[in-house]
Order: C-alpha cells, then structure tokens, then sequence
C-alpha cells in the first residue's frame, strides 16, 4: 500500500481505522444489549394490551363495541405526550425504532389476523387493526414508542475519538520525524562527502540503536577514506621522487640522442606524473578551502589561458551568467578534468560554454569525439572506471570524472554527461547560483 506516503497520514488512516472498527463494534453491542432487549419488552406489553383490549370488545354487546373503541381512542390521542428532554440539536441522535417494534409485535400478534402499523396523527403512537366476530376495529395504542430521540454521546465520543487518534499521531510524527530527519540529513552530508554531526543516541531503544548504527557507519567511512587517502597520498608521494630523476636524467642524456626517443621518455613521464597528479587530487579531502562568491566565466577564461596550447585550443562561449559559491581551486580542477578528458579522449573541436537554468548556473566542455554509450553515463563516474575508447586510446587512471563528481556534489551540484547537438559529448558542471548574501559578501 503506497497511500497514504506520509507517515502521520499511515498513522492516522490506522488509528481512525482501528477507532471506527471499534465503536461499531460498540454499536453492534449495545444494539444486541440494549435496544434489542428494549424493543422485545415493548412489543410484548404492546401484545398483552391489545390482547386485553381484544377481551373486553368481546365481553360487550355488539352494539357498545365501537363506542368503546372511540372513546378509548379519543382519549388516546388527547392524552398529552411524555416531556422530551431539552437537547442541543447537535446533542440528538434520531433513532427509528418504530420499524423494530412494528415488526415485533406483528410477530407475536401473528395468526389472529391483526394489521399494526403507525399512527399518522400521533408520532410514537400505533394503529391496530383488529378483526372480531366479523367486524373491524381500529385502536390507538398511545406512546407505545418511545421518545425515538437519544443523547448523541456516540457522535461526540466517535468525533472525540477522531481528534484524539489524530493528535495522537501527529505527536507520534513529531517523536519520529526528528531522528529520521536527522538521519537523512546526515545521510545528504555523508553523499557529499562531509563529515555530518554525530546522531544522538537516546531516545526509544530502537531510534537509539539507529542513531549508533548511523553513527558507526559514518566512522567506519570516515577510517576507510582516510586510509584510502592516506595510501594513495603515500604511493603518489613516493613516485614523485623517481619521477623527478627520471626527467633529470633524461635531460642530461647526451645531445645525439634521438629526438624522438627523447620526447617519448618525456611524454610518457609527463603521463605518469599526471596520473600521480590525480591520485593526490582524488586522495585529497574537499572541504579545506573555503567558499566564496565566483564568476564562472572569468574561471572559464583562466584555466583556458593556463592549459591552451597551438596544439590544444579551447574555443569560449561564455554570456554573462550569475555568481555561484564555490571553491577556486575544486572548479579549476572540475575544468582541468574536463578539458583534459575532452583533449585525450574528444576530438577538436574541444569548446567552452556557460549558461543558466533550473535555478542555476552551468559551465560544459563539449567536444566532436566518438562520445560514450548512453549506458556509460553513471558507471563512468565512478573511481578507477575507464570507457572502452580509454582502454585501447589514450592512457588514463579512471579518476577524472570520479573526481568532477565528488566535487560537484559537495558544491549541492551535478554533474551532467549526454550528446553533443553535432556529436561528440557534453560534460556539464550545474551549481546553485548565489544568494544575494553570499554575492554582497
């Protein structure tokens, strides 16, 4: 059962449901108890009386009979009616009993061909057709039904009982809804790589056991990355110094070296300095540098200066687009990933572009390359995974679009892969833009 989705609305549905079930119960109850037993024992005085009454009108002459009978029945309806109880309208419950003793008494008057049914001119009254000797007499039994009015204490017990079951489970929401919402805080944090606060761990023995459960999840996620961090830190470390010789040592080869063995030595050291170079930036823990107010064209147009070459270009599409709140250093890296994957990966022409929507702003690097397959989008993100063209192409680790993900999610961003209009693909950064705040500080 998908509905209610809420919690309180599933609450509340089962305590209303479980209520109501429960004072229909009640009714059937009090129903079986009460009234039935109450309808029986007026239905048999009803009996006896026109019983008695049947005895008399044959016990007097003919000639008596229907003057007793009018007599009788004038004095019926001049009679004046039980005093009813001031109520509240909304305090009153109508109740039909007339039916129930109608048929009752039909019951026990059964076989002596006698007609019972209500009197028009005498709420609460009967009207009792009775054959005799071959004449038919019509008697009024008087205030034979009771006053078919009840207090409502039903109606207001079950409106009562409502609201009740309601509060309750608005209070039981607000018991739950704080730790789960303190969960699913500290699971968006732990998404984006931050360290959540930790989650208290009172409360109902099974709250508490999810917030100690959560919290030893989070610690065991922070070890593992840390350590992570720490070995690819120390691996990345360690290469570095090899890989200095070795370019020292190819520089110092002697001048009739072939050139084109040189710039290969040095090609493939420039590679693996660059793949020790994303280790460290995928080892190294975001949230270091601090956020500030950014304009992503003038980002765009930097790191488009620093890493174009003849060999390289970069063309720039850049209208002006709002600030965001973002970390230099982490974008510069996002746009150096990017342009890098376009590069080794694309084919010219690699382009630049910004623009804004769904509340934000974007930066993308496109390129006129083979693209990726349309089931590749998600798994590519993930760290150490390459795409076929990797694998047999240029050389890589699997950590560039890895890292622009991470980085695009601490930043409340995402990171958005898909065809190119004219092939190729789109790799885009989509970040909040800033808020008034943010841009006046």
């Amino acid at each position: 059962m998908n509905w209610p989705r809420t919690l309180v609305g599933r609450h509340a549905l089962l305590l209303v449901g479980l209520l109501l079930l429960g004072q229909l119960l009640g009714v059937g109850l009090v129903s079986r108890l009460v009234f039935q037993p109450r309808v029986e024992h007026l239905a048999e005085l009803a009996a006896r009386q026109v019983e008695a009454l049947q005895a008399g009108l044959a016990g007097l002459p003919l000639a008596q009979r229907q003057a007793f009978v009018a007599r009788f029945n004038r004095n019926a309806l001049a009679a004046a009616p039980p005093a009813a109880s001031p109520r509240a309208p909304w305090m009153v419950l109508r109740l039909r009993l007339d039916d129930e003793i109608i048929a009752a008494l039909s019951e026990r008057l059964a076989g002596q061909q006698m007609r019972v049914q209500p009197e028009p001119e005498r709420p609460g009254s009967l009207l009792i057709t009775l054959p005799l000797e071959g004449q038919i007499y019509q008697i009024v039994l008087p205030e034979v039904v009771p006053d078919r009015s009840l207090p409502g204490a039903l109606v207001t017990m079950a409106g009562v009982g409502v609201l009740l079951a309601l509060a309750s489970a608005l209070w039981l929401q607000r018991r739950l809804h704080r730790p789960l919402a303190r969960v699913v805080a500290a699971a968006e944090a732990v998404a984006r790589d931050d360290r959540p606060p930790a989650l208290p761990e009172d409360g109902p023995l099974e709250i508490a056991t999810l917030g100690r459960s959560f919290n030893q999840l989070v610690h065991s996620l922070s070890a593992a990355e840390q350590e992570r961090g720490v070995m690819l830190a120390g691996i990345s470390h360690d290469l570095r110094t090899p890989l200095t010789k070795l370019r020292l040592y190819v520089e110092l080869l002697p001048r009739d070296t072939e050139a084109e063995l040189r710039e290969g030595m040095v090609r493939g050291i420039d590679q693996i300095d660059e793949a020790v170079g994303q280790f460290l930036d995928f080892a190294r823990p975001e949230g270091a540098e601090p956020d500030q107010p950014l304009l992503l064209n003038e980002l765009g147009q930097a790191v488009a200066r620093d890493l174009a070459d003849p060999q390289h270009p970069v063309a720039l599409d850049l209208p002006p687009v709002p600030p965001v709140l973002g970390r230099p250093r982490a974008l510069r890296r996002v746009l150096s990933n990017l342009l890098g994957n376009a590069w080794r990966h694309g084919q010219a022409p690699v382009s630049l572009h910004t623009g804004q929507a769904d509340g934000g702003v974007w930066i993308e690097v496109r390129d006129r390359g083979p693209g990726i397959a349309a089931g590749d989008a998600q798994r590519l993100r993930a760290p150490f995974v390459r795409g076929e063209s990797a694998r047999s192409g240029a050389p890589g680790t699997g950590l560039g679009l890895a890292i622009v993900e991470r980085i695009a999610q601490s930043h409340g961003g995402r990171l958005e892969l898909f065809p190119g209009t004219q092939g190729g693909l789109c790799a885009r950064l989509w970040l909040p833009a800033a808020p008034a705040s943010g841009i006046d500080g």
